[in-house]
């Protein structure tokens, strides 16, 4: 009996996240949800030589413009992490209770660019 409540508690946790997911997807500019769920379409920007003989390397995506900034050393292996710059709107607000998107909030972002697009074309 336990086993069974507990299966539906996270099944009404799993349909409250999806409606939370689409909401916000609904709410997202349609270049956007694309880069949100076929990740985006980076090209260089610049480059910018280190003191210490490295790169700085910015790369802009395509469609929804956020800039990703890479070290790389004199040998060209990336150094650390890229960090990335946002424009507005593109990651959830604190308030959205969103988080970190999972592998099933990623299927909800593809169906939901499905859905606009196929709207787009009626």
């Amino acid at each position: 009996m336990a086993g069974r409540v507990r299966e539906l508690s996270r099944d009404a946790e799993r349909g409250a996240r999806a409606r939370l997911v689409e909401a916000w997807a609904e709410g997202l500019d349609t270049r956007v949800l694309h880069c949100r769920e076929l990740l985006h379409s980076w090209r260089p920007s610049h480059a910018q030589l280190c003191v210490d003989g490295g790169w700085e390397r910015v790369l802009v995506c395509t469609r929804c413009k956020p800039l990703k900034r890479q070290v790389l050393d004199s040998e060209g292996c990336l150094v650390g992490s890229p960090r990335y710059e946002y424009a507005e709107g593109y990651l959830p607000d604190r308030e959205d209770g969103l988080g970190r998107l999972d592998v099933e909030d990623r299927g909800r972002l593809r169906l939901a660019a499905i859905r606009r697009q196929q709207g787009a074309q009626d």
